[in-house]
């Protein structure tokens, strides 16, 4: 492994360190709320953008445990676009428009890749545990030639030894190039059950022991217009070029708050399907500290130098923030 490969990793593994550290905001267990858009009064939003090249700087969307009324099977629209709780001792997670149920004790980890013999017996391992796919698609892949197991597999097993297998869900855009057909594929005890709803095809890995959760999982898949953490699936800041809130608003003004959503786009759709890949919502303590930090940084976009940075790099992500205060 080389030098430039070690420090991706450490990268990568110091922000996915740093967001785990960060408390999840815990969803009404009872009647779901209506999520209306909640600004600073006399505002329609106060957003910070940020660009993100190569690694996600921010974990995926958490949601958490509740009392909710069970899986809704199908991808109907709610009412005012919000998630409502999810069942005790699972959450919501979600990615594009398209948002579904897994148990609580599913992390998130990333897919073996086409680089796999090169990240075995590193730390930290691949997940052995079950667990939510990370969007590995801003992430580096090693250009090396992997020797593929050849035992007969269908092609969406991939080429990966089955010692990296774990039951895992992953999200991807439907229709893409090498996409398997919607279906279930068998092999060596394993099950991949492949369904899309809407725009995003859901790949269930499943084994002899979560087998019986494949139709809890997929059946709870459902469309919404704001995740569970406040953030809307369209955003003006996944437009191809630097964008700016409509009105300007000062934070030093701002004495406290009381959430902050941070929501994370994909600039490559453009401004009109679904862009939200991640999220987070901070709340008390660590929504304190972020404002305090946003107010205490220097003004600038640094470290870069503009005038040497090329015009029209805007970046593959970008993020926005949503201060919630007093309603």
């Amino acid at each position: 492994m080389t030098d430039d490969t070690r420090a991706e990793r450490a990268f990568r593994d110091a922000f996915v360190q740093r967001a785990d550290a960060l408390e999840a905001v815990p969803l009404d267990a009872g009647a779901p709320r209506s999520r209306r858009r909640r600004w600073l009064p006399a505002v329609v939003a106060a957003a910070v953008l940020v660009l993100v090249g190569g690694t996600a700087l921010a974990g995926g969307v958490l949601g958490d445990d509740g009392k909710g009324d069970g899986p809704t099977t199908g991808t109907e629209e709610l009412p005012a676009g919000a998630l409502p709780a999810a069942d005790a001792g699972w959450r919501w997670v979600s990615w594009r428009n398209v948002a579904v149920q897994v148990p609580a004790t599913w992390a998130y980890g990333y897919e073996p890749q086409s680089d796999w013999c090169a990240t075995t017996g590193l730390e930290p391992e691949l997940p052995p545990e079950p667990y939510v796919s990370r969007n590995g698609s801003a992430g580096g892949v090693l250009d090396i030639g992997c020797i593929p197991q050849d035992d007969g597999r269908p092609e969406i097993f991939g080429a990966a030894p089955q010692e990296l297998w774990a039951p895992h869900l992953t999200f991807a855009a439907s229709g893409a190039v090498g996409a398997p057909e919607d279906g279930v594929a068998d092999f060596a005890g394993w099950a991949i059950t492949a369904g899309t709803f809407d725009t995003v095809q859901l790949q269930l890995w499943a084994d002899a022991d979560t087998k019986d959760l494949t139709d809890r999982i997929l059946g709870s898949a459902r469309r919404f217009t704001t995740d569970n953490n406040g953030c809307d699936i369209t955003s003006p800041v996944q437009a191809k070029q630097f964008v700016r809130p409509p009105h300007a608003f000062d934070l030093r003004d701002l004495d406290a708050v009381d959430s902050i959503s941070v929501c994370q786009y994909d600039r490559y759709p453009g401004d009109g399907p679904a862009a939200l890949i991640e999220s987070r919502r901070l709340d008390g303590q660590a929504a304190e500290d972020l404002l305090a930090g946003i107010k205490s940084a220097p003004t600038g976009g640094g470290p870069d130098h503009r005038d040497q940075c090329v015009p029209d790099a805007y970046g593959d992500h970008s993020i926005a923030l949503r201060f919630h205060h007093d309603g």
